[in-house]
C-alpha cells in the first residue's frame, strides 16, 4: 500500500468516526487522547477510562448513561490488554463496545503509531510525505 493510499484509508476512517461521535462517545485511556481526538476534528463526548476507578466500577458508571461507545485504546500490547479488559467489562453492563475504528486506524497505520495520542503527528507526517511527492 503506498502512503497516499494509506492516507486516503484512514482518512475515510476518521471522517466516519467524527460523524459517529456525534451520537457515541469515544472512551479513551487518558488525557492527552483526547487532546489528539479533539485535533482530529472529534467534537462529540470523549469519555476518559482513568478516573481513579477500576474498570468494571467505571463501565458500570457509563453504562448508567450511554449504551453504545466507541473503544479507542493505544495499540501497543499494554493497550491491546486493555481494550479486550474494557470491551468485556462493558458488554457484561449491555454497553455495546464499537470497536471497528480501532481496528480499522490500527491495520491503516501499518505500525507508523501505537498510541492514539500520536495519531495527529503521524497522519501530519502522512499528509507531509504524500504532498511533497505529488508534486
Amino acid at each position: 500500500m503506498t502512503r497516499a493510499d494509506q492516507l486516503a484509508l484512514l482518512e475515510k476512517v476518521l471522517a466516519r468516526l467524527i460523524a459517529a461521535n456525534q451520537s457515541d462517545p469515544a472512551l479513551v485511556e487518558g488525557k492527552r487522547d483526547v487532546a489528539a481526538l479533539r485535533i482530529l476534528g472529534l467534537e462529540g463526548e470523549i469519555l476518559v477510562l482513568n478516573r481513579g476507578k477500576s474498570i468494571v466500577e467505571r463501565c458500570e458508571g457509563i453504562a448508567r448513561i450511554h449504551k453504545q461507545v466507541i473503544l479507542l485504546t493505544d495499540w501497543d500490547w499494554k493497550g491491546e490488554e486493555l481494550h479486550e479488559k474494557i470491551r468485556r467489562a462493558l458488554q457484561s453492563t449491555g454497553v455495546k463496545a464499537d470497536d471497528s475504528f480501532w481496528r480499522d486506524i490500527q491495520r491503516f497505520c501499518g505500525g507508523g503509531t501505537r498510541t492514539v495520542e500520536d495519531l495527529p503527528g503521524f497522519i501530519t507526517e502522512l499528509r507531509d510525505a504524500v504532498s511533497s511527492t505529488t508534486y
